[in-house]
């Protein structure tokens, strides 16, 4: 019998206006926000973080060369924080990401960054 397990943090893609509903039925879970943090919702995140899109890499550029995108940054800190106690244990994230850009950018940083591959997994 063959065992599959992928410990990496599910990392899931969702519109603003879903927030309310996705936070209901996962507690412990982390946001990562395109632009500015959200106020007023209807259950909080344990942990929120936010990144603006700094516009995708060259698809020639290396990472060594072109750098770390912003939303690879945001969740290479928001792993950080996790494991260092600097915030509540979190199981899963969503991305609140309303333009094509924002999305594309975590897209692109699960696929092609390392760090944020090796933690986390597209859900």
């Amino acid at each position: 019998m063959a065992w599959s397990l992928d410990a990496r943090i599910p990392l899931r893609l969702i519109s603003p206006h879903l927030l309310g509903a996705a936070l209901q039925s996962a507690p412990a879970t982390a946001l990562l926000v395109e632009g500015t943090e959200l106020e007023n919702m209807a259950a909080p995140a344990v942990f929120q973080l936010r990144f603006n899109p700094g516009g995708l890499r060259h698809k020639y550029d290396c990472n060594c060369c072109a750098g770390r995108g912003a939303a690879a940054e945001a969740l290479d800190r928001m792993f950080q924080a996790r494991i260092r106690s600097q915030c509540a244990w979190f199981d899963q994230v969503i991305g609140v990401v309303q333009s094509a850009e924002a999305r594309a950018e975590v897209l692109d940083a699960l696929a092609q960054d390392p760090l944020a591959k090796a933690r986390f997994r597209p859900a």
